[in-house]
């Protein structure tokens, strides 16, 4: 028996705007039908220091069924030709949909990859395709300057339709990648000088999955082999230098697939710098042995970190400015939880570094990381460290 209606709310952290796209891929079944309805929260407010979000484009939605024994029921992705706008706030938007089964199991909805998405096509088209299946696609990951928007949900429980032929699915969205932003404030006195050059990210993964780890539960994530994407996140303009370097107070923001390499056995953050200190292969940390090192195997190599480049004078004289030379100086922040031993950088989550630069060898550095799937934020997680590199 097919179900006549399914109702979804997606609870999601943005504003969604539609816009059009291909539509959608039709199945054989009978008549019968599910209808999916969007609920739009107000646009997210992260910190005052970061600001928000932004809106986010709903282009289309893959939504798939799988039966109690996790195998792949029906897999259909829907465009604007079956999205369409509830009320003058368009607070509400519908998603047309039709023949689903009405069998006991769970729902997953996934939006903004793409009607023609090529493993998805071909996983709604094998006819033994399963949870795992699904949970397993790589995605491509390389444009770490533009936010992708992409939404999935947890597995939505089914328990088939009530006597009215209606059932309700609460889902929440989640993004699918982490985003970090980079705020730099300079704080360094006359006759010092500083003038920051570079900020650029390392060891980014250039791929995702469809789930968070692709399914597996522990364990280090990504394989190490798709982890070399490097990001010029800014930089003075080369043709034409500023000789002030980046502008202070300015925020830098790049997107990233998630990085989980574990944690090591750090206890300060200029132990967190260290090599030896680092996650093993198996993400699990080094154990310290009865000397205060840690045993072999630690290794920051995969470890997501930022570098921000510039240039220190200890004297500075602005009427003969090259009367002196400055040296070349980097402030190296490995990304993660914590300013510790943290080396995860989950989907999901957004991620804000504040530096202050007050001098050659030292810096304040603040960490605040909020989680992208809720809505209001009423506690932020703030790491507080004075840093001596």
């Amino acid at each position: 028996m097919l179900m006549n209606k399914i109702i979804t709310l997606f609870y999601v952290a943005a504003i969604f705007l539609l816009v059009a796209c291909e539509s959608s891929e039709s199945v054989d079944s009978e008549s019968g039908g599910v209808s999916i309805y969007l609920s739009l929260p107000p646009a997210l407010s992260v910190d005052t220091r970061a600001g928000n979000i932004g809106a986010v484009t709903i282009n289309d939605v893959w939504v798939v069924q799988f039966g109690a024994d996790g195998k792949m029921l029906h897999a259909v992705c829907y465009g604007s030709a079956k999205i369409s706008n509830l009320g003058d706030s368009g607070a509400l938007v519908q998603v047309e949909t039709g023949n689903f089964s009405d069998v006991k199991g769970t729902f997953r909805i996934i939006a903004n990859f793409g009607e023609g998405q090529s493993q998805l096509v071909a996983f709604s088209q094998k006819g033994d395709a399963t949870k795992a299946d699904l949970d397993g696609i790589i995605i491509n990951y390389t444009n770490y300057k533009s936010q992708q928007n992409y939404l999935v949900s947890d597995d939505q429980e089914f328990n088939g339709t009530d006597a009215s032929g209606k059932a309700v699915l609460l889902a929440g969205l989640s993004y699918a990648y982490s985003w970090v932003d980079v705020k730099w404030t300079n704080k360094v006195t006359a006759p010092a000088r500083f003038t920051l050059q570079s900020i650029t990210a390392y060891n980014l993964p250039t791929s995702f999955a469809i789930e968070s780890r692709a399914g597996t539960s522990s364990g280090a994530y990504p394989a190490t082999s798709v982890v070399t994407g490097t990001y010029p996140v800014d930089a003075v303009d080369t043709t034409n230098p500023d000789p002030n370097g980046l502008s202070s107070n300015s925020t830098s923001t790049f997107y990233m697939p998630e990085n989980l390499r574990g944690v090591g056995c750090g206890k300060s953050f200029q132990e967190k710098n260290l090599n030896a200190y680092g996650p093993k292969a198996d993400g699990t940390a080094p154990v310290l042995g009865s000397d205060g090192k840690p045993e072999a195997g630690g290794d920051l190599s995969k470890c997501t970190y930022i570098d921000l480049i510039g240039s220190y004078w200890y004297s500075y004289d602005g009427g003969n400015p090259t009367g002196t030379s400055p040296i070349s100086v980097r402030y190296r922040l490995y990304l993660g939880g914590n300013l510790v031993n943290d080396y995860n950088v989950r989907r999901g989550y957004h991620y804000t570094i504040t530096v202050q630069i007050s001098g050659a060898n030292s810096a304040d550095v603040r960490v605040t990381i909020t989680n992208g799937n809720v809505v209001v934020f009423d506690k932020v997680e703030e790491i507080n460290k004075v840093v001596d590199f």
